[in-house]
């Protein structure tokens, strides 16, 4: 620890503030012109009074000394001007110490002592740590000159009491003012030795505290989240995300409640108002006057003597944006912009729940299946979509338009004043579906089937209402009516379709069905040339299950594929029992899911193989819609079953929407003309013109020509004279079991 206070302590220098600074300096100064004046003072008294040579000249010397350390103080060098003030001070003491030893200016007992011990204390106090050895010297000297003194004397006559005196005075006061600056020093350097620790440690705290900011403005700036530091609204503070997201730096004049829309001000006022942390949603406004949303989240950052408010804004535009699009695509068709049936069960149940009645009809688009089928998927869904928005714009709001299945459009009705306003409002629902329309350049009159419900009658829930709507839908179509409201008597089909669609896919897979067999007979010689195979499918408890039921079910519960082949793996079974006495032709009807299938013509001639059976005995019927699915695919797989010699055939003729240019491209051998044609061409002579006409077409291309639905000598007869190749009907005989056949 340093000995004196300013010269030899630098680095307490450095910690000083400025103000402690110019405090020392002013101490300094105070002290210098104090010994200025006293030795001016003296001075000249003395020349007036009674002059003494040394003294005068020890005034003047402390009169230097004094203009020397004004000047050194002035020009910053206190170290200097600290150690002229020291040896001042002690040359005092020590003049007037020893100056009654010499008779000039005596000064007697305790005045001495106390002047002494006063005047070294100061200068102890001012002095610097080389002060105790000057003392050392002294006591030495006086010591050893008081001891020449007394050893010099012949006798203790000679001694002169005033002389030892003075001495042992001075010694006294040099102890005394010893101990006096060992006590001060003790004091001041414990005082100046806390002083100096504080200091430190206000140091430290404040280098860490620096410290701590430049890491919070590091990681400020680094965050993508605009970090604000406000008070009373104003902003103090902000990182460069804030610039970066609002165009503003934090010195522009701009507030808080300027960056966020009027709209959302109150939003605002109460995150700011709030004493715990807080977050808000808020609609701001850019620099450039764009608008943003932003997640603002509040928090206080309390000091001593006030609090500043932190706030942390996140641009949410974007994610806003896309939650919207994602509800929006959670509750609307993405196909036709339509509701979908999620968006349909929450509208009704908040209807239901405000305890208002509401009506559900169900449209579902006749033979949609097979325009899709015939004129590809890309069509069918700008006709969706054209449907979807001629009943858009029929049917505004209050009403809900939803697509709840492929080709199912739902129309909601609230607050339906009685059935007969249901009705009216389904026949408009049934008209804006079934006009004309006209997509990709073809025009087509479309049809739909539609089944009302509505509340309380019908149910007090979404789900009830639905099945119910459902349900009379089915009914409208399986009736011909177009329109249908539900009744409890229509409900005894839907347990009953249910079932059979839960049951459908163990049945195919346990092969748990039956095949029979219709026989296809030749019109001139009236011999039978093969049959076609049927599936008959007797359930459990619902009994016999005709294929106009089954095929329509297989195909919506996309059991179909996997129907035809298990079917055709039956019927190579069938024929390898049969052989080789009996070695008939079996037709097997095959669907558009099996022709898209590239694998299918492989399993297909694998099995045959396995089963060591004539290609030619399989003849396999593809209807025009199974074809025109998907032309290039089927064509494909057509192809590559007739390479294996697999007889290849078209069923149901004239009902598709196929060209008459692919008969020449596709590698068939045959044709079944549809018995819808066959049944009416007795009365209706249009028909008998078309049924001559593909009969002649067939020939020319070398087909044969099979007529379905023979179920009259008559209509066989009039077939012959057209020169058909060959009948099926009951005319013929029916579909019978495998053992039958065996026992004709």
């Amino acid at each position: 620890m340093s000995r004196q206070l300013f010269p030899e302590s630098p680095a307490y220098l450095r910690q000083l503030s400025a103000a402690g600074r110019e405090r020392a300096r002013a101490l300094f100064i105070f002290l210098n012109a104090l010994i200025l004046i006293s030795t001016a003072f003296i001075l000249a008294l003395n020349l007036l009074l009674k002059p003494l040579p040394t003294v005068n000249a020890l005034i003047v010397s402390a009169i230097a000394s004094s203009f020397l350390c004004l000047w050194l103080l002035h020009n910053g060098r206190p170290q200097l001007a600290g150690n002229i003030i020291n040896g001042v001070i002690f040359a005092v003491i020590l003049y007037l110490t020893y100056l009654d030893a010499t008779g000039a200016y005596p000064l007697h007992g305790f005045t001495q002592t106390g002047m002494m011990a006063a005047g070294l204390a100061l200068a102890g106090l001012f002095g610097s740590k080389r002060l105790p050895l000057v003392f050392g010297v002294v006591y030495s000297l006086t010591l050893l000159g008081l001891v020449f003194y007394l050893s010099s004397l012949h006798n203790w006559s000679d001694l002169r009491r005033s002389t030892v005196e003075f001495t042992l005075d001075g010694i006294i006061a040099l102890v005394a003012g010893s101990i006096l600056i060992f006590l001060l020093r003790r004091i001041y350097d414990r005082s100046l030795a806390a002083i100096s620790t504080r200091n430190r440690r206000l140091e430290r705290f404040l280098s860490s505290l620096r410290r701590s900011e430049e890491r919070f403005h590091r990681l400020s700036d680094a965050s993508f989240e605009a970090v604000v530091l406000s008070q009373d609204g104003r902003i103090l503070e902000a990182n460069r995300a804030f610039t970066e997201l609002f165009g503003h730096n934090a010195d522009d004049d701009v507030t808080i409640e300027g960056l966020v829309s009027a709209e959302h001000r109150d939003r605002l006022r109460s995150l700011l108002n709030s004493d715990s942390r807080k977050s808000a949603e808020l609609l701001c406004k850019r620099r450039d006057g764009s608008t943003l949303l932003v997640e603002a989240r509040s928090s206080i950052i309390k000091n001593p003597d006030s609090a500043v408010r932190s706030i942390v804004m996140r641009d949410i535009t974007n994610e806003r944006k896309n939650l919207e699009l994602l509800e929006h695509l959670a509750y609307h068709d993405a196909l036709t912009g339509l509701g979908n049936r999620k968006l349909l069960q929450q509208t009704t149940e908040s209807i239901l729940v405000e305890g208002r009645r509401c009506a559900i009809l169900l449209a579902d688009l006749d033979r949609f299946k097979e325009i899709n089928d015939t004129l590809g998927h890309p069509f069918g869904d700008a006709l969706l979509q054209g449907l979807a928005h001629r009943i858009r714009e029929s049917f505004p709001a209050p009403f809900l338009t939803c697509r709840t299945g492929g080709d199912e459009f739902t129309l909601l009705i609230p607050d339906p004043d009685g059935e007969s306003m249901v009705r009216d409002i389904a026949q408009s629902f049934s008209d804006a579906i079934n006009r004309a329309l006209r997509t990709d350049g073809v025009t087509l009159e479309m049809q739909c089937s539609i089944g009302a419900s509505y509340s309380p009658n019908h149910g007090s829930d979404f789900e009830a209402l639905f099945r119910c709507a459902d349900v009379a839908m089915y009914a409208a179509k399986r009736s011909g009516t177009g329109i249908a409201v539900y009744a409890s008597i229509l409900d005894l089909h839907n347990p009953r379709r249910l079932m059979l669609l839960s049951d459908l896919g163990r049945m195919v897979r346990e092969k748990a069905f039956e095949l029979h067999f219709q026989p296809k007979v030749d019109l001139i010689n009236h011999d039978i040339d093969g049959y076609e195979v049927l599936t008959r499918w007797t359930h459990p408890r619902l009994g016999s299950i005709s294929p106009a039921e089954l095929i329509p079910l297989a195909e919506t519960g996309n059991h179909i594929g996997l129907l035809t082949e298990t079917v055709i793996d039956v019927t190579l079974e069938q024929m390898r029992s049969w052989a080789p006495q009996f070695k008939p032709t079996l037709a097997v009807n095959v669907s558009a899911r099996n022709l898209v299938d590239e694998m299918f013509p492989e399993r297909v001639i694998q099995a045959i193989e396995e089963y060591n059976i004539n290609p030619a005995q399989l003849e396999l019927e593809i209807t025009e819609s199974a074809f025109m699915h998907d032309p290039q695919r089927a064509l494909q797989s057509v192809s590559r079953l007739n390479q294996a010699g697999i007889t290849l055939s078209i069923d149901d003729f004239g009902t598709g929407y196929s060209s008459l240019s692919y008969l020449t491209d596709l590698p068939v051998q045959a044709l079944k003309i549809d018995l819808s044609f066959i049944r009416e061409m007795i009365k209706k002579e249009k028909h008998q013109i078309l049924v001559s006409s593909t009969i002649q077409l067939a020939h020319g291309l070398g087909l044969a020509v099979i007529a379905e639905g023979v179920e009259n000598e008559d209509t066989a007869r009039a077939l012959r004279k057209m020169e058909c190749d060959f009948g099926q009907g009951f005319h013929f005989g029916a579909p019978v079991p495998a053992p039958a056949i065996m026992r004709r």
